[in-house]
């Protein structure tokens, strides 16, 4: 999990954590660190952040809305799921551009440093190393 700035440079970075961890469970562990350091952020991620809408203090969070947490309006034959108006379409559209820009340096961290993209043979704190080296390199434009 990391937190990237609109500037897209690497500003905190966790883990390792099991990818059976929901993002926005994880983020409810993290929340004293981000009730102290990031107040006043906003935080765009998945439909999952939605959750944590009023669950951290003085961080905005910002989720697209999924049709399919759309509510059910008949459970019996499963019909008659709401469809999302144009302007949740809208606003999902522009949640997946901003997440796009968000995910971005991480998309390069893997390109420039390809033992980033494949499984990883040595011990997961070796893991960490790497992935802070490469972020603070990304973040110094080398």
């Amino acid at each position: 999990m990391t937190i990237v700035d609109a500037d897209t440079k690497f500003r905190k970075i966790w883990g390792p954590y099991s990818t059976k961890t929901y993002d926005s469970h994880f983020m409810l562990y993290q929340k004293e660190w981000l009730e102290e350091n990031m107040h006043g952020a906003v935080i765009i991620g998945d439909g999952h952040f939605a959750m944590l809408k009023d669950k951290i203090r003085g961080v905005h969070f910002v989720a697209n809305k999924n049709e399919s947490s759309a509510k059910n309006v008949n459970d019996e034959d499963g019909v008659g799921f709401e469809v999302l108006t144009r302007k949740e379409k809208s606003l999902n559209k522009a949640i997946k551009a901003q997440r796009a820009r968000v995910e971005n340096p991480f998309a390069q961290l893997k390109a420039k440093w390809l033992a980033l993209g494949k499984p990883w043979a040595e011990d997961m704190e070796q893991q960490g190393y790497l992935l802070f080296m490469a972020a603070a390199v990304h973040n110094m434009g080398i």
